[in-house]
């Protein structure tokens, strides 16, 4: 039985208030600020984070991880028992003097009356481990009620994980992602590289558009080595089922997983008498009247699930998982809790 245009258009209206209330979207004005100006002004550049700002955050806060860091990367070590050769590297005076091969040494310098230069052998197991982050940029992390964007918070989080991880000596690389990768940095050791990955943070180019998590996985996996800390950075919104098939993949090639949660208070939850609003979403030039009194429970419920839902996966693959809200004083703390754990092999 064909439907009537009334049903259609109910029907339309249904289907359209699901959408909203499951993707949970981004930039929320008052309706009288709704205006075409604003529409066309909205821009990457205006909510990027500044490289002072970020700089500035960072080395606030990266103090208290470092050790913790430090230790983390060069004495973890893989579940599984035995080791495998790794190959031959120069020795350097961070090195344990008692792991010098003297052998290879005298034969690397073979027709000369000393030893010219100090080789060790690596074996899988003794390799420090690298950092990599895969920081979100897409256009649901352009979003904050309070005082700090989600991107703002995610480019501390990342920025500071990076510092501790150079600080440490430590091999470090990143990818930067919305629809697609938009910078790749394969790992490496040295304040350039650092500094490389500030700069992309802070580049307006890298921001905006969907997020196409699965893809990344992808990429990522294929061109970075297993014996990496491996941490993801989203609000984990708007992304397909299909991640988690490159995310299992993943977890069977590196050393260990870390998803980070990043959410404002109006991910989650809807506080009572809001009322109604038009809201602009970050896909179209649209905007709509929704009013949140009469999705509040539905949202919150619905909030809810698409968390543990996220947990879950990431659970299943013997990943970790921290949250950290955009109204929090202290985001590095659950950083060193979860680390001291995990370096304790719990």
């Amino acid at each position: 039985m064909p439907e009537t245009q009334e049903t259609q258009k109910k029907n339309t209206n249904t289907k359209k208030r699901k959408s909203i209330i499951r993707s949970l979207k981004t930039v929320i004005f008052g309706e009288d600020e709704l205006t075409e100006e604003i529409r066309r002004n909205i821009a990457p550049s205006d909510v990027v984070p500044e490289r002072a700002y970020l700089m500035k955050n960072v080395l606030i806060r990266s103090r208290e991880l470092l050790d913790i860091f430090r230790f983390t990367l060069k004495y973890k070590k893989r579940s599984s028992s035995g080791m495998q050769f790794y190959g031959m590297r120069k020795y350097t005076p961070e090195d344990d003097a008692s792991k010098i091969d003297w052998k290879t040494s005298v034969r690397m310098s073979a027709g000369h009356e000393k030893v010219d230069e100090l080789y060790l052998k690596e074996y899988e197991e003794e390799l420090d481990l690298a950092t990599f982050i895969m920081l979100d940029t897409s256009s649901t992390m352009l979003f904050g009620t309070k005082a700090c964007l989600k991107s703002d918070t995610a480019a501390i989080i990342a920025a500071t994980l990076a510092y501790a991880a150079n600080a440490a000596k430590t091999e470090f690389g990143a990818a930067i992602f919305n629809d697609e990768i938009k910078v790749l940095h394969t790992p490496r050791r040295g304040e350039v590289q650092f500094h490389r990955f500030i700069d992309s943070v802070c580049d307006p180019k890298n921001y905006w558009g969907r997020c196409n998590m699965g893809k990344a996985l992808e990429f990522v996996q294929e061109s970075i080595g297993s014996r990496t800390l491996f941490i993801i950075i989203s609000d984990f919104i708007d992304i397909n089922d299909d991640w988690y098939t490159s995310l299992k993949q993943c977890s069977e090639k590196f050393d260990s997983i870390l998803g980070v949660m990043i959410r404002d208070p109006l991910d989650d939850h809807i506080p009572k008498g809001l009322g109604a609003m038009r809201v602009s979403f970050p896909y179209s030039k649209n905007g709509t009247e929704l009013n949140f009194d009469k999705i509040r429970d539905r949202y919150n419920e619905e909030a809810k699930r698409d968390e543990e839902k996220i947990k879950s996966m990431l659970n299943n693959v013997n990943a970790g998982f921290v949250k950290i809200d955009t109204t929090s004083d202290d985001i590095i703390r659950p950083f060193l809790e979860y680390f001291t754990l995990w370096a304790l092999g719990k």
